[in-house]
């Protein structure tokens, strides 16, 4: 009783003396580090000093794609809670790679005397044999890598691309381009969807996906029956000079095919299946010509304002349109100028050669006589 007596005393004199604070007090429990407690090999024993730091140190965690880490603050320059709040965000938010990656980031903060000590834990959307598949490559490489693709039968390719200039449904153009001018080995042009991740500086993740309608093995039969109906229709254009090709090619294939007024299909469906859109006549025009040696290209665009497939075809120094529909509706294939397809036909022509030579139409005198 006189030790609680003692004690009662001892807080009312501390009052009185205006030692108001002396229940206000905070105050800190230090304990030694066990270091059984901490996860295995997640720890970064780097110091972060500002801002600049903690995010360099989020996006190699998720360059990483390394789903725990332990960051030490040490004399940082900001707050540590709001910092690590915004550069979490920041790297969902503001890079492609985490955009396309990541699902949500947590974090916990402790204060060991005289730093911070944060373990950062982030959930990704993807596995990291998904992010491996990434392929990081130049605007001229978006050709060839998606023709690789889809002769492979891939149903997706992933692209990191910086760029300024292409959004989603340009790159979907972009792909089918490129499919459009690999004739002999694209049986099937698929549906291309694409989903576009980006980030600051024209960082850009592209996810385009490949829905081709038929299975793997139904496709690589397709390809084989193709590439043999090619060589077959090659075999019996029997003139070698391009002026010939380009002709007799469209005449045989325009005798032999059946056009059903859409703007479907590839070279399968007019060489095998004998019946297609402009586009598989155009194709299949395009993979005749490769096998003759001669230099072709399929032409997207608008005849009498509809989508529209035909060719242009390089006879000599010159480049010509040619349009296999038209050969079928009019019984013979003719070779035209820019100027002598203006008045029917659209197309962008700054993405093809100029068709600007000598015209090759027979004269209204000549045909008179």
């Amino acid at each position: 009783m006189r030790k609680l007596a003692v004690f009662i005393l001892a807080i009312l004199m501390a009052a009185m003396c205006g030692c108001s604070s002396f229940l206000e007090k905070e105050y800190f429990t230090v304990s030694e580090y066990d270091a059984s407690s901490e996860p295995a090999g997640t720890a970064d024993n780097s110091s972060i000093g500002s801002y600049s730091d903690l995010v360099t140190a989020l996006n190699a965690m998720v360059s990483a794609h390394q789903d725990m880490a332990q960051l030490q603050f040490s004399n940082y320059a900001g707050n540590v809670s709001d910092d690590l709040a915004e550069a979490c965000w920041h790297i969902k938010t503001n890079t492609a790679l985490g955009a396309y990656l990541v699902d949500y980031v947590s974090y916990d903060i402790s204060r060991i005397v005289t730093y911070y000590r944060a373990n950062v834990y982030i959930n990704y959307l993807r596995t990291a044999e998904e992010m491996a598949e990434i392929k990081s490559i130049g605007i001229n490489m978006v050709g060839d890598t998606a023709v690789d693709a889809v002769s492979s039968g891939e149903d997706e390719l992933v692209i990191q691309l910086y760029t300024s200039t292409i959004d989603g449904d340009a790159m979907g153009a972009r792909v089918e381009t490129a499919l459009l001018e690999e004739s002999s080995r694209i049986p099937v042009i698929p549906q291309i969807d694409v989903d576009v991740y980006s980030g600051e500086n024209y960082q850009n993740i592209f996810d385009i996906h490949f829905d081709y309608g038929h299975t793997a093995d139904e496709i690589s039969d397709m390809l084989t029956d193709m590439q043999s109906a090619i060589n077959s229709a090659a075999a019996l254009v029997r003139r070698d000079d391009a002026y010939s090709v380009a002709v007799l090619a469209a005449g045989m294939i325009a005798d032999t095919c059946s056009y059903d007024g859409s703007s479907g299909g590839t070279a399968y469906d007019a060489l095998v299946l004998r019946s297609g859109g402009s586009r598989a006549l155009a194709m299949a025009l395009d993979a005749v010509c490769e096998a003759k040696g001669v230099e072709a290209l399929v032409v997207t665009g608008l005849s009498s304002n509809a989508e529209h497939y035909w060719n242009l075809v390089r006879i000599d120094d010159n480049w010509y349109h040619i349009d296999v529909p038209e050969a079928i509706s009019s019984g013979s294939a003719a070779l035209r100028t820019d100027s002598e397809m203006s008045s029917r036909y659209r197309w962008d022509e700054l993405d093809y050669p100029e068709c600007s030579g000598p015209s090759l139409l027979p004269s209204l005198d000549a045909g008179a006589q």
